[in-house]
């Protein structure tokens, strides 16, 4: 019997990720009572982590990220939702998949999607995939620069699962079923092929990762000295959520000395705006 290999999905509200994640756990896709819920709007149907293990894969499909104003889950909570699931697995995941949608043209949006995913599973990078759905092969060949420049330089893996015909036509419909059936095949193979050992995930919790941007300031002050106090009172104070306190205490700070505080905005590889914007910005 073959061992089952865990596989993450993240990606962009709309991109694919629960139709892959249905291809791999219930090998089609269905009209109704699907394992994963589907949709490709800007309102994603997964608002919370989806988990499902079949014959070969076990999956998570994970909140998506870039959602709407109007969506159910912004991105913010969203990477807040993943970041607390994930810190909270402790065995190997074998697969860590980005999921982009060919049929979409690159944007900002996917930079800042990507980044998110790339900060939350940086201790597992050794793991990723990018997987372009609504694709081929030949797309990606003529496309691998701009999918290089927007998303690093990993295995890349292209799927295509049509779904109906919307004038159920029903040899469009078989042939849709067949170009399904290929493609399923088509990933697992891909998949399996690139023999990823399972990786210890090690995501810290939200409050851990604020924590440990917390420390990484603090351990940088002492080195400048005079504004030691000040700076670590407003860093107390914002953890606390005392937003006014932590300003005031940090433009304090900036008042003995603004070229410590470009200092440390250069350490940290920030450009020097107010002193609250950039407090704020490392704690993200």
């Amino acid at each position: 019997m073959n061992s089952v290999n865990s596989v993450i999905l993240v990606g962009r509200t709309g991109d694919g990720k629960s139709s892959l994640a249905n291809m791999m756990t219930q090998g089609d896709l269905f009209d109704d009572e699907n394992k994963f819920p589907i949709s490709n709007k800007a309102v994603g149907e997964t608002s919370v982590i989806e988990y499902c293990i079949d014959r070969d894969f076990e999956v998570y499909d994970t909140i998506g990220l870039c959602e709407a104003r109007k969506g159910s889950t912004l991105h913010e909570k969203a990477i807040k939702g993943i970041r607390t699931y994930f810190s909270r697995v402790s065995k190997p995941v074998h697969y860590i998949c980005y999921v982009k949608k060919g049929t979409t043209r690159f944007t900002k949006e996917d930079r800042t999607a990507f980044k998110e995913f790339k900060k939350i599973f940086s201790k597992a990078e050794s793991n990723f995939v990018i997987i372009i759905t609504d694709s081929n092969q030949e797309w990606v060949n003529e496309n691998v620069n701009t999918i290089r420049d927007y998303f690093g330089n990993y295995n890349i893996i292209a799927v295509d699962f049509p779904f109906r015909d919307r004038y159920n036509n029903v040899a469009m419909d078989e042939r849709n079923r067949i170009i399904r059936m290929k493609n399923r095949e088509h990933l697992s193979k891909s998949l399996l092929n690139l023999c990823y050992k399972g990786v210890k995930l090690n995501i810290l919790s939200p409050s851990e990762y604020r924590e440990d941007k917390v420390s990484k300031i603090i351990a940088f002050v002492p080195v400048i000295g005079a504004t030691y106090n000040l700076i670590s009172a407003s860093v107390y104070h914002f953890i606390l959520d005392k937003d006014a306190i932590a300003a005031d205490r940090f433009k304090q700070g900036m008042n003995l000395g603004i070229e410590d505080f470009k200092t440390i905005a250069a350490h940290f590889g920030n450009s020097f705006v107010s002193p609250t914007r950039f407090l704020g910005k490392l704690l993200k």
